[in-house]
């Protein structure tokens, strides 16, 4: 079997091709970055085929030897600790995925025959329908400056967090000033694996907010494969497009849309949170996503010290519209996990979501009150540059700033 106690198989080792802003490959978009394969040196089916993918492969396959255990150690120790703080991951969550589609369509993914494949002939084979790809090598252009996201992942947080030293309260990472690396052409390569694309996963900084993008879903058009293969993308909804490129007329040449909208929080809630957003105008691009059969949009919410104390506005307002809710915890920086809000304040948030069960075991584990005093000074740093008050929007929180500061 390839999936039980035996194994450590991940679907995106055998069905995904995935870049940092950087350049560089990864297994995925929280794996560890390739220290040596990037998309000037190596195309995309090289990476896919080449001996760092099959060494990932292997490890997964045989997780309990102690070499296959460094190698997981290595590239995957974030889905290992989610894994261990709360019982669940990026990883499960995309197998629990394929089962769902197995079950839908009653045939075996792609992913699982390709898996097989490898373990008879030792290389993963390119099927149809197969490969999703997500490229972040476009850079990290965004129009937010969301207060937990990391500098790598917004142009807009790279300098916010260099212009005001936002290290000297919280443990952002260095990936200040990311510049791409590469020199090759971007989309050299397509060629080779455009037949077995099943997915192109559009990413930012915000995707619609950059051209290079849009050009790559030219490029598939151009190649005769477009009407094939499913566009997925996480938005922060603020813009359907950038320049002469807007989404909604590339809609009709793909198969389909699928839409994560990210959003933390219901109204001005959520704008505090993703500074610069504009609740009216993310409502309004959700509901000219909607009113294509062809784009599915759903939510994908952020928990964190504080988008999770009015978790509750927002699940109101997306059941009332008829929204789906995944929800994702924080860990990175790691001053901004929830389990960091005070005891009293945790209790009352376990009584509020007895169904999410994640959320639960993280509001469980011990928390560290320095680590709550060290987010809220790097809130209340933040509300000097947007002339806000985080204890005007969330007032619980001031009494035990103030008695733990």
């Amino acid at each position: 079997m390839i999936i039980d106690n035996d194994t450590w198989w991940c679907p995106r080792f055998f069905d995904h091709i995935y870049t940092h802003t950087s350049g560089q490959y990864a297994p995925c978009c929280i794996g560890q970055e390739s220290p040596e394969s990037n998309v000037s040196s190596t195309t995309p089916l090289e990476w896919y085929r080449g001996s760092e993918m099959n060494t990932l492969r292997d490890a997964s396959l045989n997780p309990h030897e102690e070499k296959s255990k460094m190698v997981l150690d290595r590239w995957c120790h974030r889905c290992i600790k989610q894994e261990n703080d709360y019982g669940s991951s990026y990883r499960m969550r995309h197998i629990e995925q394929i089962e769902r589609e197995e079950a839908t369509r009653n045939l075996q993914h792609p992913a699982k025959r390709s898996t097989t494949d490898y373990i008879n002939t030792g290389e993963a084979p390119l099927l149809e329908e197969l490969l999703q790809v997500q490229l972040r090598m476009f850079g990290n252009t965004c129009n937010l400056d969301c207060y937990m996201c990391q500098p790598h992942a917004s142009s807009i947080r790279e300098r916010s967090v260099k212009d005001y030293n936002y290290h000297k309260h919280i443990s952002f990472d260095n990936g200040l000033d990311v510049k791409p690396k590469y020199t090759r052409d971007m989309l050299d390569g397509f060629d080779d694996i455009a037949m077995a694309i099943s997915c192109v996963i559009l990413q930012g900084g915000e995707p619609l907010y950059i051209k290079k993008q849009f050009e790559m879903l030219d490029r598939l058009i151009e190649l005769g494969v477009s009407e094939n293969i499913r566009i997925e993308m996480n938005s922060n909804m603020s813009v359907l497009g950038v320049g002469n490129y807007n989404i909604m007329d590339y809609v009709d040449k793909f198969r389909n849309l699928g839409v994560s909208a990210s959003i933390d929080g219901y109204g001005l809630f959520n704008d505090y949170i993703r500074r610069r957003s504009k609740w009216n105008d993310v409502v309004s691009n959700m509901v000219t996503m909607n009113a294509k059969d062809n784009i599915h949009v759903d939510i994908f919410s952020t928990q964190s010290i504080l988008s999770v104390l009015r978790h509750d506005q927002l699940l109101a307002w997306a059941s009332e519209n008829s929204y789906d809710v995944t929800t994702f915890i924080v860990d990175d920086p790691q001053e901004l996990n929830p389990r960091h809000l005070p005891d009293p304040i945790k209790e009352e948030l376990i009584a509020k979501y007895p169904n999410d069960h994640d959320l639960i075991k993280c509001l469980s584990q011990k928390g560290d009150p320095k680590s709550f005093v060290n987010a809220l000074d790097y809130i209340i740093q933040t509300d000097k540059v947007y002339d806000t008050d985080v204890f005007e929007v969330y007032p619980e929180l001031k009494s035990y700033y103030e008695e733990l500061k």
